[in-house]
């Protein structure tokens, strides 16, 4: 508990859709409603990862904003890969929105693809990676159909990222 660390109180706003969405359109979504609501980030956490302490978000947020506003070319925080990460909303408005033809796993190498060639830095925020939960790919690993999806879809996803970045799996 650090006392000389006190997050000033403010008002988040946590949705969750009516429906399950895939991958990139929870993300399209998420930077729509950025976007609508003139905001400098937007956050994901997936839903196998989670914190026993609400404290471990607002310490993240407070960290993304400090990290944010020291280096304004850097456009993506994580934490465990993707587990909990944020995304700069002028980065966003620079690559673009998600690739629809990529539904699940896939779109991350895509996103990190863009940023890496708009020149858009990437960073880890170690102190909230010790603090946060994944229990990695959780409903591939629980629900058989879900992983059938998933390893009938991975062909066609890293096909098409060869075509359209000249990435394979193996790099």
């Amino acid at each position: 508990n650090n006392t000389d660390d006190i997050i000033e109180p403010k008002i988040y706003q946590v949705m969750q859709p009516p429906v399950t969405l895939t991958c990139y359109q929870m993300g399209n979504w998420m930077q729509r409603i950025a976007r609508c609501n003139n905001n400098d980030f937007y956050m994901t956490m997936h839903d196998d990862a989670y914190t026993t302490n609400k404290n471990v978000i607002l310490k993240f947020i407070s960290n993304v904003e400090r990290i944010f506003t020291d280096n304004q070319k850097l456009g993506w925080v994580g934490t465990k890969y993707d587990a909990l990460c944020a995304y700069r909303m002028t980065m966003i408005d620079e690559i673009g929105e998600q690739d629809y033809f990529i539904r699940d796993y896939g779109i991350d190498t895509d996103t990190y693809t863009k940023i890496h060639l708009a020149k858009w830095n990437r960073t880890v925020d170690t102190e909230t990676s010790k603090n946060l939960i994944h229990l990695i790919s959780v409903k591939a690993k629980s629900e058989p159909l879900f992983k059938m999806k998933v390893d009938l879809e991975s062909p066609f996803m890293w096909t098409y990222l060869n075509h359209k970045w000249g990435i394979t799996k193996e790099s």
